[in-house]
Protein backbone atom coordinates (compact mmCIF):
# COMPACT_ATOMS: atom_id res chain seq x y z
CA UNK A 1 0.00 0.00 0.00
CA UNK A 2 2.98 2.61 0.72
CA UNK A 3 4.17 1.79 -2.78
CA UNK A 4 0.98 2.28 -3.94
CA UNK A 5 0.70 5.60 -1.84
CA UNK A 6 3.88 7.37 -3.49
CA UNK A 7 2.79 6.21 -6.94
CA UNK A 8 -0.35 8.13 -6.64
CA UNK A 9 1.42 10.89 -5.16
CA UNK A 10 4.04 11.16 -7.67
CA UNK A 11 1.38 11.00 -10.41
CA UNK A 12 -0.38 13.48 -9.00
CA UNK A 13 2.53 16.03 -9.09
CA UNK A 14 2.65 18.62 -12.56
CA UNK A 15 5.24 17.94 -14.70
CA UNK A 16 8.57 19.49 -14.40
CA UNK A 17 9.19 21.63 -17.22
CA UNK A 18 12.70 21.70 -17.26
CA UNK A 19 13.79 24.07 -20.04
CA UNK A 20 11.82 26.82 -18.25
CA UNK A 21 13.10 26.21 -14.66
CA UNK A 22 16.55 26.19 -15.94
CA UNK A 23 15.67 29.65 -17.71
CA UNK A 24 14.34 30.43 -14.05
CA UNK A 25 17.71 29.12 -12.15
CA UNK A 26 19.77 31.12 -14.34
CA UNK A 27 17.53 34.68 -14.29
CA UNK A 28 17.78 34.19 -10.72
CA UNK A 29 21.54 33.72 -10.66
CA UNK A 30 21.45 36.84 -13.05
CA UNK A 31 19.95 38.41 -10.15
CA UNK A 32 22.60 37.70 -7.37
CA UNK A 33 25.15 38.05 -9.48
CA UNK A 34 24.99 41.85 -9.71
CA UNK A 35 27.87 43.75 -11.52
CA UNK A 36 28.84 45.01 -7.93
CA UNK A 37 29.24 40.80 -6.98
CA UNK A 38 31.07 40.20 -10.06
CA UNK A 39 33.54 42.99 -9.96
CA UNK A 40 33.80 41.88 -6.46
CA UNK A 41 34.50 38.55 -7.12
CA UNK A 42 37.08 39.78 -9.74
CA UNK A 43 39.16 41.59 -7.36
CA UNK A 44 39.13 39.02 -4.49
CA UNK A 45 40.58 36.23 -7.29
CA UNK A 46 43.44 38.19 -8.36
CA UNK A 47 44.45 36.56 -5.14
CA UNK A 48 44.25 32.92 -6.00
CA UNK A 49 45.43 34.21 -9.39
CA UNK A 50 48.39 35.43 -8.00
CA UNK A 51 49.33 32.52 -6.29
CA UNK A 52 49.04 29.99 -8.96
CA UNK A 53 52.19 31.44 -10.72
CA UNK A 54 53.66 30.87 -7.32
CA UNK A 55 53.22 27.17 -6.81
CA UNK A 56 54.04 26.61 -10.25
CA UNK A 57 57.63 28.04 -9.65
CA UNK A 58 57.78 26.07 -6.74
CA UNK A 59 56.94 22.81 -9.43
CA UNK A 60 59.44 23.80 -11.19
CA UNK A 61 61.84 23.88 -8.69
CA UNK A 62 60.98 20.51 -7.49
CA UNK A 63 61.06 19.11 -11.16
CA UNK A 64 64.54 20.76 -11.94
CA UNK A 65 65.81 19.06 -8.83
CA UNK A 66 64.59 15.69 -9.09
CA UNK A 67 65.61 16.07 -12.97
CA UNK A 68 68.71 17.55 -12.55
CA UNK A 69 70.30 15.51 -9.38
CA UNK A 70 71.16 18.84 -8.31
CA UNK A 71 72.79 19.28 -4.77
CA UNK A 72 71.89 21.94 -2.16
CA UNK A 73 73.70 25.11 -3.32
CA UNK A 74 72.63 24.80 -6.47
CA UNK A 75 68.36 24.37 -6.16
CA UNK A 76 69.53 27.14 -3.27
CA UNK A 77 70.48 29.35 -6.37
CA UNK A 78 67.77 28.06 -8.40
CA UNK A 79 65.19 29.06 -5.93
CA UNK A 80 66.64 32.23 -4.96
CA UNK A 81 67.37 33.33 -8.50
CA UNK A 82 63.76 32.66 -9.62
CA UNK A 83 62.51 34.71 -6.53
CA UNK A 84 64.42 37.78 -7.09
CA UNK A 85 63.14 37.72 -10.58
CA UNK A 86 59.66 37.40 -10.10
CA UNK A 87 60.19 40.13 -7.13
CA UNK A 88 62.47 43.15 -8.97
CA UNK A 89 59.92 42.75 -11.79
CA UNK A 90 56.74 43.11 -9.67
CA UNK A 91 58.96 46.23 -8.18
CA UNK A 92 58.86 48.01 -11.49
CA UNK A 93 55.56 47.68 -11.99
CA UNK A 94 53.73 50.15 -9.76
CA UNK A 95 55.74 52.53 -11.09
CA UNK A 96 55.18 51.50 -14.91
CA UNK A 97 51.31 51.37 -14.28
CA UNK A 98 50.41 55.08 -13.55
CA UNK A 99 51.59 56.26 -16.82
CA UNK A 100 50.14 53.45 -18.29
CA UNK A 101 46.56 53.93 -16.83
CA UNK A 102 47.02 57.94 -18.04
CA UNK A 103 47.22 56.23 -21.39
CA UNK A 104 44.45 53.73 -21.26
CA UNK A 105 41.72 56.15 -19.51
CA UNK A 106 43.02 59.07 -22.44
CA UNK A 107 42.12 56.59 -25.47
CA UNK A 108 46.05 56.73 -26.46
CA UNK A 109 46.87 53.36 -28.00
CA UNK A 110 49.80 55.08 -30.04
CA UNK A 111 51.19 56.40 -27.07
CA UNK A 112 50.50 53.80 -24.78
CA UNK A 113 52.14 51.27 -27.17
CA UNK A 114 55.59 53.00 -27.56
CA UNK A 115 55.52 53.65 -23.94
CA UNK A 116 55.47 49.74 -23.25
CA UNK A 117 57.68 48.58 -25.41
CA UNK A 118 60.26 51.23 -24.50
CA UNK A 119 59.70 49.99 -20.84
CA UNK A 120 60.20 46.28 -21.78
CA UNK A 121 63.27 46.81 -24.04
CA UNK A 122 64.88 49.68 -21.16
CA UNK A 123 64.27 46.90 -18.23
CA UNK A 124 65.56 43.63 -19.96
CA UNK A 125 68.72 45.35 -20.95
CA UNK A 126 69.23 46.66 -17.24
CA UNK A 127 68.51 43.07 -16.34
CA UNK A 128 70.75 41.33 -18.40
CA UNK A 129 73.36 43.76 -17.21
CA UNK A 130 72.37 43.62 -13.68
CA UNK A 131 72.65 39.48 -13.97
CA UNK A 132 76.08 39.88 -15.71
CA UNK A 133 77.46 41.56 -12.79
CA UNK A 134 76.08 39.55 -10.29
CA UNK A 135 77.84 36.78 -12.24
CA UNK A 136 81.12 38.50 -12.19
CA UNK A 137 80.84 40.04 -8.56
CA UNK A 138 80.09 36.28 -6.71
CA UNK A 139 83.12 34.97 -8.87
CA UNK A 140 85.19 37.66 -7.72
CA UNK A 141 84.68 36.99 -4.55
CA UNK A 142 84.87 32.87 -4.53
CA UNK A 143 81.44 32.52 -3.07
CA UNK A 144 80.35 30.12 -5.92
CA UNK A 145 80.98 27.29 -8.39
CA UNK A 146 80.74 29.01 -12.04
CA UNK A 147 77.58 26.43 -12.74
CA UNK A 148 75.75 27.50 -9.65
CA UNK A 149 75.96 31.13 -10.55
CA UNK A 150 74.79 30.48 -13.52
CA UNK A 151 72.06 28.98 -12.47
CA UNK A 152 71.36 32.04 -10.24
CA UNK A 153 71.88 34.68 -12.51
CA UNK A 154 70.10 32.51 -15.76
CA UNK A 155 67.08 32.02 -13.54
CA UNK A 156 66.52 35.66 -12.48
CA UNK A 157 66.69 36.81 -15.96
CA UNK A 158 64.61 34.57 -17.41
CA UNK A 159 61.49 34.57 -14.88
CA UNK A 160 62.00 38.12 -14.53
CA UNK A 161 61.16 38.79 -17.88
CA UNK A 162 58.28 36.54 -17.99
CA UNK A 163 57.20 38.18 -14.80
CA UNK A 164 57.68 41.97 -16.84
CA UNK A 165 55.57 40.64 -19.67
CA UNK A 166 52.96 39.04 -17.12
CA UNK A 167 53.14 42.21 -15.47
CA UNK A 168 52.22 44.69 -18.97
CA UNK A 169 49.26 41.89 -19.80
CA UNK A 170 48.01 42.16 -16.23
CA UNK A 171 47.60 46.36 -16.51
CA UNK A 172 46.04 45.54 -19.88
CA UNK A 173 43.34 43.43 -17.86
CA UNK A 174 44.75 40.15 -20.01
CA UNK A 175 45.10 38.20 -16.52
CA UNK A 176 45.37 34.50 -18.35
CA UNK A 177 48.27 34.83 -20.33
CA UNK A 178 50.71 35.57 -17.47
CA UNK A 179 49.40 32.15 -16.35
CA UNK A 180 48.86 30.42 -19.84
CA UNK A 181 53.16 31.00 -20.69
CA UNK A 182 54.09 29.55 -17.26
CA UNK A 183 51.94 26.35 -18.14
CA UNK A 184 52.97 25.96 -21.24
CA UNK A 185 56.84 27.10 -20.53
CA UNK A 186 56.67 24.15 -17.50
CA UNK A 187 55.63 21.67 -20.13
CA UNK A 188 57.36 22.68 -22.47
CA UNK A 189 60.48 22.26 -19.90
CA UNK A 190 59.37 18.78 -18.72
CA UNK A 191 58.79 17.34 -22.43
CA UNK A 192 62.37 18.28 -23.64
CA UNK A 193 63.97 17.54 -20.54
CA UNK A 194 62.83 14.03 -20.73
CA UNK A 195 63.38 13.74 -24.59
CA UNK A 196 67.35 15.29 -23.66
CA UNK A 197 67.76 12.88 -21.25
CA UNK A 198 67.71 9.41 -23.06
CA UNK A 199 70.39 11.39 -25.15
CA UNK A 200 73.16 13.53 -23.17
CA UNK A 201 73.39 13.99 -19.07
CA UNK A 202 73.26 17.88 -20.07
CA UNK A 203 69.61 17.85 -20.71
CA UNK A 204 68.72 20.76 -18.03
CA UNK A 205 69.93 24.09 -19.75
CA UNK A 206 68.51 23.56 -23.14
CA UNK A 207 65.09 22.26 -21.49
CA UNK A 208 64.94 25.49 -19.28
CA UNK A 209 65.85 27.86 -22.45
CA UNK A 210 63.02 25.99 -23.89
CA UNK A 211 60.62 26.90 -21.35
CA UNK A 212 61.98 30.40 -20.73
CA UNK A 213 61.34 31.09 -24.84
CA UNK A 214 57.87 29.52 -24.96
CA UNK A 215 56.61 31.47 -22.01
CA UNK A 216 58.23 34.72 -23.73
CA UNK A 217 56.74 33.94 -27.04
CA UNK A 218 53.13 33.21 -25.59
CA UNK A 219 53.30 36.58 -23.86
CA UNK A 220 54.76 38.39 -26.70
CA UNK A 221 52.23 36.75 -28.86
CA UNK A 222 49.55 38.57 -26.50
CA UNK A 223 50.98 41.85 -26.12
CA UNK A 224 51.50 41.97 -29.73
CA UNK A 225 47.36 41.15 -30.32
CA UNK A 226 46.35 43.81 -27.95
CA UNK A 227 49.14 46.94 -28.58
CA UNK A 228 50.36 46.24 -31.95
CA UNK A 229 54.14 45.52 -33.67
CA UNK A 230 56.90 46.62 -31.77
CA UNK A 231 57.86 48.76 -35.02
CA UNK A 232 54.68 49.28 -37.22
CA UNK A 233 55.03 49.50 -40.97
CA UNK A 234 53.16 52.80 -41.07
CA UNK A 235 53.19 54.97 -37.88
CA UNK A 236 49.49 56.22 -37.66
CA UNK A 237 50.50 58.92 -35.11
CA UNK A 238 53.84 60.64 -32.91
CA UNK A 239 53.13 59.45 -29.74
CA UNK A 240 52.78 61.89 -26.57
CA UNK A 241 55.29 60.77 -23.92
CA UNK A 242 56.78 63.51 -21.80
CA UNK A 243 60.32 64.03 -21.39
CA UNK A 244 62.32 61.00 -20.03
CA UNK A 245 63.93 63.30 -17.06
CA UNK A 246 59.69 63.92 -16.13
CA UNK A 247 58.90 60.20 -16.46
CA UNK A 248 61.86 58.95 -13.90
CA UNK A 249 60.63 61.79 -11.53
CA UNK A 250 57.18 60.43 -11.67
CA UNK A 251 57.98 57.01 -11.48
CA UNK A 252 60.70 57.48 -8.49
CA UNK A 253 58.62 57.54 -5.72
CA UNK A 254 56.18 54.50 -6.79
CA UNK A 255 59.63 52.40 -7.48
CA UNK A 256 60.63 53.45 -3.96
CA UNK A 257 57.72 52.07 -2.26
CA UNK A 258 58.36 48.60 -4.20
CA UNK A 259 62.20 48.43 -3.40
CA UNK A 260 61.25 49.03 -0.01
CA UNK A 261 58.57 45.90 -0.15
CA UNK A 262 61.13 44.04 -1.97
CA UNK A 263 63.90 44.58 0.62
CA UNK A 264 61.50 43.93 3.50
CA UNK A 265 61.30 40.16 1.43
CA UNK A 266 65.10 40.05 0.69
CA UNK A 267 66.33 40.83 4.02
CA UNK A 268 65.82 38.18 5.73
CA UNK A 269 67.57 35.97 3.38
CA UNK A 270 70.54 37.99 4.13
CA UNK A 271 70.38 37.76 7.60
CA UNK A 272 69.79 34.26 7.43
CA UNK A 273 72.76 33.48 5.11
CA UNK A 274 75.08 35.86 7.35
CA UNK A 275 73.77 33.75 10.85
CA UNK A 276 74.69 30.80 9.34
CA UNK A 277 78.09 31.58 8.67
CA UNK A 278 79.22 30.56 11.86
CA UNK A 279 78.19 26.85 11.25
CA UNK A 280 81.56 26.14 9.25
CA UNK A 281 80.71 23.04 7.12
CA UNK A 282 76.83 23.44 7.38
CA UNK A 283 76.20 26.43 6.90
CA UNK A 284 74.59 26.23 3.54
CA UNK A 285 71.95 23.29 5.38
CA UNK A 286 71.33 25.60 8.11
CA UNK A 287 70.81 28.67 5.83
CA UNK A 288 68.42 26.44 3.66
CA UNK A 289 66.17 26.38 6.65
CA UNK A 290 65.56 29.79 6.83
CA UNK A 291 65.10 29.88 2.68
CA UNK A 292 62.23 27.03 2.62
CA UNK A 293 60.36 28.84 5.29
CA UNK A 294 60.60 32.19 3.83
CA UNK A 295 59.44 30.60 0.44
CA UNK A 296 56.85 28.18 1.76
CA UNK A 297 55.04 31.27 3.75
CA UNK A 298 54.80 33.20 1.00
CA UNK A 299 51.27 31.94 0.03
CA UNK A 300 48.76 34.37 2.18
CA UNK A 301 50.50 37.48 1.16
CA UNK A 302 50.16 36.42 -2.62
CA UNK A 303 46.44 35.88 -1.34
CA UNK A 304 46.09 39.31 0.03
CA UNK A 305 46.91 41.14 -3.48
CA UNK A 306 43.14 40.32 -3.95
CA UNK A 307 42.04 42.28 -0.82
CA UNK A 308 44.25 45.36 -1.63
CA UNK A 309 42.93 45.57 -5.64
CA UNK A 310 39.16 45.60 -3.77
CA UNK A 311 40.10 47.86 -1.20
CA UNK A 312 41.60 50.46 -3.98
CA UNK A 313 38.24 49.82 -5.97
CA UNK A 314 35.95 50.40 -3.31
CA UNK A 315 38.04 53.79 -1.65
CA UNK A 316 37.67 55.37 -5.20
CA UNK A 317 34.48 54.47 -5.32
CA UNK A 318 33.01 55.12 -2.10
CA UNK A 319 34.93 58.61 -2.12
CA UNK A 320 33.79 59.68 -5.43
CA UNK A 321 30.42 59.18 -4.58
CA UNK A 322 30.78 60.90 -1.02
CA UNK A 323 32.44 63.66 -2.53
CA UNK A 324 29.32 64.24 -4.16
CA UNK A 325 27.15 64.02 -1.21
CA UNK A 326 29.25 65.58 1.51
CA UNK A 327 28.48 68.96 2.27
CA UNK A 328 31.96 70.92 1.91
CA UNK A 329 31.25 72.67 5.17
CA UNK A 330 31.85 68.86 6.74
CA UNK A 331 35.25 67.40 5.86
CA UNK A 332 35.05 65.88 9.01
CA UNK A 333 31.87 63.54 7.88
CA UNK A 334 33.84 62.54 4.74
CA UNK A 335 37.30 61.75 6.92
CA UNK A 336 35.65 59.63 9.51
CA UNK A 337 33.57 57.78 6.72
CA UNK A 338 36.69 56.87 4.53
CA UNK A 339 38.85 56.29 7.75
CA UNK A 340 35.90 53.52 8.89
CA UNK A 341 36.02 51.90 5.60
CA UNK A 342 40.17 51.38 5.91
CA UNK A 343 39.59 49.53 9.18
CA UNK A 344 36.94 47.27 7.45
CA UNK A 345 38.91 46.10 4.62
CA UNK A 346 41.91 46.00 6.58
CA UNK A 347 39.61 43.73 8.49
CA UNK A 348 38.71 41.53 5.69
CA UNK A 349 42.72 41.80 4.74
CA UNK A 350 44.08 40.52 8.37
CA UNK A 351 41.57 37.69 8.11
CA UNK A 352 41.92 36.77 4.75
CA UNK A 353 45.79 36.27 5.67
CA UNK A 354 45.61 34.78 9.19
CA UNK A 355 42.87 32.02 7.58
CA UNK A 356 45.39 30.96 5.21
CA UNK A 357 48.42 31.12 7.72
CA UNK A 358 46.80 29.10 10.01
CA UNK A 359 45.74 26.39 6.81
CA UNK A 360 49.33 26.67 5.84
CA UNK A 361 50.25 25.55 9.14
CA UNK A 362 48.51 22.77 9.66
CA UNK A 363 49.01 21.26 6.25
CA UNK A 364 52.37 21.22 6.89
CA UNK A 365 51.93 19.72 10.44
CA UNK A 366 50.30 16.70 8.52
CA UNK A 367 52.63 16.69 6.15
CA UNK A 368 55.11 16.08 8.67
CA UNK A 369 53.48 13.72 10.90
CA UNK A 370 51.86 11.79 7.91
CA UNK A 371 55.23 11.84 6.47
CA UNK A 372 54.35 13.33 3.21
CA UNK A 373 56.93 15.93 2.77
CA UNK A 374 58.53 16.49 -0.75
CA UNK A 375 61.95 14.70 -1.07
CA UNK A 376 63.99 17.69 -1.50
CA UNK A 377 62.87 17.91 1.97
CA UNK A 378 65.29 15.24 3.23
CA UNK A 379 67.77 15.93 5.61
CA UNK A 380 66.21 19.16 7.10
CA UNK A 381 64.56 19.70 10.76
CA UNK A 382 61.09 20.09 9.36
CA UNK A 383 59.91 20.81 13.17
CA UNK A 384 62.62 23.72 12.81
CA UNK A 385 61.13 24.65 9.43
CA UNK A 386 57.60 24.47 10.45
CA UNK A 387 58.62 27.05 13.89
CA UNK A 388 60.10 29.37 11.38
CA UNK A 389 57.23 29.35 9.20
CA UNK A 390 55.06 30.39 11.58
CA UNK A 391 57.53 33.04 12.56
CA UNK A 392 57.05 33.96 9.19
CA UNK A 393 53.90 33.93 8.42
CA UNK A 394 53.22 36.43 11.14
CA UNK A 395 55.71 39.04 9.57
CA UNK A 396 54.18 38.33 6.08
CA UNK A 397 51.02 39.31 7.74
CA UNK A 398 52.49 43.01 9.13
CA UNK A 399 54.36 43.04 6.05
CA UNK A 400 50.76 43.03 3.69
CA UNK A 401 49.29 45.21 6.69
CA UNK A 402 51.63 47.80 5.74
CA UNK A 403 51.33 46.99 1.86
CA UNK A 404 47.55 48.17 2.49
CA UNK A 405 49.03 50.66 3.74
CA UNK A 406 51.16 52.25 1.11
CA UNK A 407 48.73 51.47 -1.29
CA UNK A 408 46.45 53.71 -0.16
CA UNK A 409 48.96 56.59 0.19
CA UNK A 410 50.05 55.98 -3.22
CA UNK A 411 46.53 56.25 -4.79
CA UNK A 412 46.05 58.89 -2.71
CA UNK A 413 48.68 60.68 -4.72
CA UNK A 414 51.11 60.83 -1.63
CA UNK A 415 53.04 58.12 -2.05
CA UNK A 416 56.19 60.05 -0.37
CA UNK A 417 54.33 59.92 2.95
CA UNK A 418 54.93 56.30 3.35
CA UNK A 419 58.78 55.54 2.70
CA UNK A 420 59.49 56.75 6.27
CA UNK A 421 57.76 54.30 7.66
CA UNK A 422 59.87 51.76 5.31
CA UNK A 423 63.33 53.00 5.83
CA UNK A 424 62.67 52.97 9.77
CA UNK A 425 61.18 49.34 9.24
CA UNK A 426 64.03 48.53 7.29
CA UNK A 427 66.64 50.04 9.52
CA UNK A 428 65.24 48.47 12.76
CA UNK A 429 65.18 45.11 10.95
CA UNK A 430 68.95 45.36 10.32
CA UNK A 431 69.88 46.78 13.46
CA UNK A 432 67.78 44.15 14.99
CA UNK A 433 69.11 40.83 12.87
CA UNK A 434 73.38 41.45 12.55
CA UNK A 435 73.89 40.95 15.98
CA UNK A 436 71.18 38.60 16.62
CA UNK A 437 72.53 36.54 13.70
CA UNK A 438 75.82 37.02 14.83
CA UNK A 439 75.93 35.68 18.01
CA UNK A 440 72.58 33.14 17.68
CA UNK A 441 72.36 32.04 14.78
CA UNK A 442 70.28 32.36 11.70
CA UNK A 443 67.20 31.38 12.60
CA UNK A 444 67.20 34.97 14.52
CA UNK A 445 66.96 36.34 10.70
CA UNK A 446 63.26 35.82 11.07
CA UNK A 447 62.95 37.52 14.71
CA UNK A 448 64.29 40.56 13.12
CA UNK A 449 61.97 40.39 9.98
CA UNK A 450 58.96 39.98 12.64
CA UNK A 451 60.12 43.32 14.27
CA UNK A 452 61.00 44.98 10.85
CA UNK A 453 57.54 44.56 9.78
CA UNK A 454 55.64 45.44 13.35
CA UNK A 455 57.16 48.65 13.06
CA UNK A 456 56.45 49.25 9.23
CA UNK A 457 52.80 48.27 9.98
CA UNK A 458 52.77 50.89 13.05
CA UNK A 459 54.25 53.63 11.38
CA UNK A 460 52.62 53.05 7.88
CA UNK A 461 49.12 52.98 9.84
CA UNK A 462 50.20 56.11 10.93
CA UNK A 463 50.84 58.20 7.79
CA UNK A 464 47.76 56.45 6.18
CA UNK A 465 45.23 57.94 8.82
CA UNK A 466 46.80 61.31 8.50
CA UNK A 467 46.45 60.66 4.62
CA UNK A 468 43.02 59.91 4.63
CA UNK A 469 42.15 62.73 7.31
CA UNK A 470 43.55 65.15 4.78
CA UNK A 471 41.90 62.61 1.81
CA UNK A 472 40.07 65.36 0.08
CA UNK A 473 42.20 67.54 -0.90
CA UNK A 474 44.46 64.42 -2.06
CA UNK A 475 41.60 63.27 -4.27
CA UNK A 476 40.92 66.66 -5.59
CA UNK A 477 44.98 66.99 -6.27
CA UNK A 478 45.09 63.74 -7.72
CA UNK A 479 42.51 64.86 -10.65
Amino acid sequence: MLRQAIDRLALSQPTINVRRHGAALRAIGKEMLTPETRSALMDYALGPVTLVPGLLLLLAIHLTTTFGGWSIDQTMALGIGLTTGMLTASVFLPSIGRRASIYVATDDPVSLRHYAWLTIALLFAGGVVASAFVYAATGQLGLLTPKTRAIFALGSLGLGFVWLLGGWLSLLRQYRWLMLGLVCGLITFIAIDRLLALLTPHHIGPAALAGFGVAISVEMRALIRRLGAVFPASPDSIPTLPASAYLAWEAAPYLAHGAIILLFILTPHALGWLGAQQLAENALAGFAHVQIALTLSLPPLALANGVIERTLRVVWRWSKEQLEATNGNQPEAFHAGIRALYWRQLGVLLATVLGSSLLLLIGFRWAIVADLAPVWLAGFNLNLIALLAALTLGSYGLLAWAYLNGALCVTLNCPVAILPAGLIGLLTMAVIGIPLCLTLGYGQAIVAFLSGASVYAALSTRSVIRALNASDYHFFASG
